[in-house]
């Protein structure tokens, strides 16, 4: 089932905030309160990662072996510290700036185009 782009409203009220649909949780659904880990894409406030508000995700822990520079954004792979196989990482998903080969990071897991991604990915 394909899952669309959607708009997350702040509790403050303010404008809305984008959110890709690679950065929402399964099961969401529409008028579902969620929170979300706020990020910057091409100077705008997005929502990096969207999850049920009655929840918090899992972060996990790794070290990103591989990252290719792409204009602004950027594309990597994490290797998780629990020894499974690599992850995808979009450089939008980074919270805090681009990554470097040998950093430490914690990252919350999605799924994108039917593959497990890294999202709200932050330096440790």
């Amino acid at each position: 089932k394909h899952k669309p782009d959607v708009y997350v409203q702040p509790d403050g009220g303010g404008e809305l905030v984008f959110a890709h649909r690679s950065a929402l949780y399964e099961g969401l659904n529409l008028a579902d309160r969620v929170s979300y880990t706020p990020s910057r894409y091409h100077g705008r406030v997005v929502a990096a990662d969207v999850w049920p508000a009655a929840s918090r995700p899992r972060k996990f822990f790794g070290v990103v072996v591989k990252w290719i520079a792409k204009g602004r954004v950027g594309l990597g792979w994490i290797q998780p510290d629990d020894g499974r196989a690599t992850l995808g990482v979009h450089g939008k998903n980074v919270v805090d700036g681009p990554l470097c080969v040998g950093e430490r990071v914690c990252y919350a897991t999605s799924t994108f185009q039917g593959r497990m991604v890294c999202v709200a990915v932050r330096s440790e």
